[in-house]
């Protein structure tokens, strides 16, 4: 294995993450929203009437998505806090 490419411009390996990348893209983030959607739609029908091993794990599972989704605002967050400083030439 070579060494990690250490260079510091954009196009350097290490700053290329596409998955991420797309999470700031609004037409793929809004397929993944509404994937998201019908998951926690179906895992909240799961909470309210399952068993309580079912309830569980579908609280536990809820709690992940909402921590998913507080990460995707983050993450967009930044991704339109960067194109903003390209804008202005930073």
């Amino acid at each position: 294995m070579g060494q990690p490419n250490t260079k510091s411009d954009d196009n350097a390996i290490w700053r290329q993450f596409p998955a991420m990348e797309k999470l700031g893209d609004p037409r793929h983030c809004e397929a993944v929203m509404t994937r998201i959607d019908a998951t926690c739609r179906a895992l909240e029908t799961i909470r309210t009437g399952g068993t309580p091993a079912e309830r569980d794990r579908a609280q536990f599972a809820l709690a992940a998505y909402a921590r998913t989704l507080q990460l995707i605002e983050e993450i967009q967050a930044k991704a339109a806090e960067t194109a903003t400083d390209a804008g202005r030439g930073r």
